[in-house]
């Protein structure tokens, strides 16, 4: 365990002192859902309080097969971080391992 926390504190400290981060945010939200808004409101503000590149994607109807494909245009981007928001499992998990492979 204490390997894996290590190991996960080496990465975080490397990526925050690398020249350019580049972080993927894709949840399944709509545009008019408020939760999804302070989410979206908080990427932002984190992007700035800590000087890195952050794209937010989302579909703007909560449509599962515009959402793996904004998962997977994530993906070739290929960014350093990749946070996805997973509503079923099912729907999203062949395109998006596809692509990590």
């Amino acid at each position: 365990m204490f390997r894996k926390v290590l190991l996960c504190l080496l990465c975080t400290f490397g990526l925050l002192f690398s020249k350019d981060i580049n972080i993927a945010v894709v949840t399944h939200g709509t545009d008019t859902d408020t939760f999804w808004s302070v989410v979206k409101n908080g990427v932002n503000n984190a992007k700035e309080d800590m000087n890195v590149n952050v794209s937010y994607r989302n579909p703007s109807s909560g449509d599962l097969t515009e959402m793996a494909r904004l998962i997977d245009s994530a993906i070739a981007r290929r960014p350093d971080a990749l946070v996805v928001s997973i509503p079923d499992v099912n729907a999203l998990e062949n395109p998006s391992k596809e692509q990590l492979n």
